[in-house]
């Protein structure tokens, strides 16, 4: 039989306990200064900080997710929030707008750029 130095994992006892366990891994200096470096400025140690990392490893991967449908979002309000809506937000922010409704005047404060929108929407007939 082979001479293994590695232990095999008691899995069981693992499930089994309540107070933490040390769990290492060797790096290079450069990874090593980067990380304390990282956690200084982070006001805590490198043992926190990394810890910190690996709970929150399944969040780190969304990131790139994330980012991918925030530049979706900020895409389809550009649409939106064009020069023209935005002037006319500044030209008319505060202020009543009269819109007609089934043939009734009615008004809105425009504070908003989706109060530009609904004046815009209501000024067309769509009955």
């Amino acid at each position: 039989m082979k001479n293994n130095k590695w232990k095999i994992l008691d899995l069981q006892s693992l499930k089994d306990r309540t107070s933490q366990v040390v769990v290492g891994f060797k790096a290079s200096p450069k990874l090593k200064l980067s990380l304390a470096t990282e956690s200084s400025e982070n006001g805590t140690n490198i043992g926190n900080y990394v810890k910190n990392i690996v709970e929150n490893r399944k969040f780190i991967k969304l990131v790139p997710l994330m980012s991918k449908e925030i530049d979706d979002l900020k895409q389809t309000i550009s649409v939106y929030e064009t020069p023209d809506v935005k002037s006319i937000l500044l030209k008319y922010k505060g202020k009543p707008v009269d819109y007609y409704e089934n043939e009734i005047k009615n008004s809105k404060v425009i504070n908003t750029i989706e109060d530009v929108y609904f004046v815009i929407m209501k000024s067309f007939k769509t009955k």
